[in-house]
């Protein structure tokens, strides 16, 4: 029985001496947290499709909204065409060719992206060429 103990005790503590190690010598870095979430939503009726951050909201944030083409409208119905309308409105973003949009404004042309955007405090619309 005082075997068993011992063998016990020593396995416990190998155990913490290992985790001591290996946790000593890992490096650590301290750089940021880099991560991104987005969330879309697509209103059939008017073919208006909206973009905001999903990641830790806050009411600063831009919702992005987009007036898609009648090929556009078609496509976003399959898998490949949804991520060709997501890719084409991260490029507008990043190219900032948007103008700015007012609430009442978004809830005219779409009520449900409204909805979907409405915590944001900032619109911005994309390819509204009336």
């Amino acid at each position: 029985m005082n075997t068993l103990y011992s063998m016990s005790l020593f396995g416990l503590v190998l155990s913490v001496v290992v985790y001591i190690v290996s946790c000593t010598f890992v490096p650590v870095t301290r750089e940021p947290y880099v991560s991104s979430s987005w969330a879309y939503k697509y209103d059939p009726g008017p073919g208006i499709a909206a973009m905001r951050s999903n990641y830790r909201l806050t009411p600063n944030d831009t919702c992005h909204v987009y007036k898609l083409t009648a090929q556009q409208r078609h496509d976003i119905h399959t898998l490949a065409g949804e991520f060709r309308i997501e890719i084409m409105m991260y490029e507008a973003v990043l190219t900032q060719h948007g103008e700015k949009m007012t609430a009442p404004e978004l809830n005219r042309t779409s009520y449900p992206v409204w909805k979907f955007c409405q915590h944001q405090l900032h619109f911005m619309k994309y390819n509204f060429y009336d």
